[in-house]
């Protein structure tokens, strides 16, 4: 086969498109500028958004307990402080997104005070529209956790925001006390059937020591993060007016060359 039988297709097309083009440019004009309108009004007609921000840290009472963990760690374990501290702020951002965290919110007092409606809603329908409005990301890089919460007005997605984070820290006290409680019950096992003084004195002094971090997770002094910055409120429409008319002109422009180039070569 020749070269230039091998892009004869190519050209009978492209000379079709051209053709089209030519003949029907003042309908794509027209097509374009419709769907330009449509996507501008729609997004007008859209609810603005506020969203409210903040980034969070690990706090320094978890760092310095994780620092006295770590120094109990055997020697030769690749196992760094910092690689401690990132597991421990993720663990949070985990529980940003699980659903009987947000179980919590509906049975914030604080919150349920000025959003009665919102909490009298079923629970998974609840979350799964807030879930949508969530979004967080959680930097390694300086160990940040960054949280936005979208909602219709400012005071609500700044409450629905403080409310979010009062429950992954209720939820994150609850985890450290459960684990210590069963700890706290197994030394104290151990230490009824220990046989000896060396064995005793050991439990004894470990089970002192559960029990005294055991005192200060249910008075709340490990709580888990700590607000880098404050909330910032930020109203922004809920999609961008240009660019959707951009995309809607283009798009309708797209579909009607192709309806313009069937029609045509029939």
């Amino acid at each position: 086969m020749k070269t230039a039988d091998m892009f004869t297709p190519e050209l009978e097309l492209t000379s079709h498109l051209l053709f089209c083009l030519k003949r029907s440019w003042l309908w794509l004009l027209v097509a374009a500028a419709a769907g330009a309108l449509l996507g501008a009004i729609y997004v007008n007609q859209q609810a603005p958004l506020a969203v409210a921000k903040a980034q969070y840290t690990l706090a320094k009472s978890r760092i310095e307990h994780l620092a006295t963990d770590y120094q109990q760690i055997k020697p030769g374990n690749q196992l760094l402080l910092g690689a401690l501290e990132i597991d421990e702020l993720a663990r949070v951002g985990m529980l940003l997104e699980q659903p009987d965290v947000w179980q919590l919110i509906w049975q914030d007092a604080q919150f349920c005070a000025d959003y009665a409606a919102i909490c009298k809603t079923e629970a998974t329908s609840n979350f799964k529209q807030w879930r949508k409005q969530l979004q967080f990301e959680h930097r390694r890089r300086g160990n940040m956790l960054f949280v936005q919460i979208r909602a219709e007005q400012p005071a609500l997605a700044k409450a629905m925001l403080a409310a979010l984070i009062r429950a992954a820290e209720a939820r994150y006290q609850q985890h450290g006390i459960v684990q210590l409680t069963e700890q706290v019950a197994i030394l104290q096992q151990s230490l009824a059937k220990s046989s000896t003084v060396g064995e005793r004195s050991e439990l004894a002094a470990q089970l002192d020591k559960n029990q005294a971090q055991l005192t200060l997770w249910q008075a709340g002094a490990y709580r888990p993060t700590h607000a880098w910055t404050p909330e910032i409120l930020v109203s922004e429409p809920a999609k961008k007016t240009l660019f959707v008319a951009v995309f809607a002109g283009l798009l309708s422009a797209l579909l009607a060359s192709l309806i313009a180039a069937v029609v045509i070569r029939r």
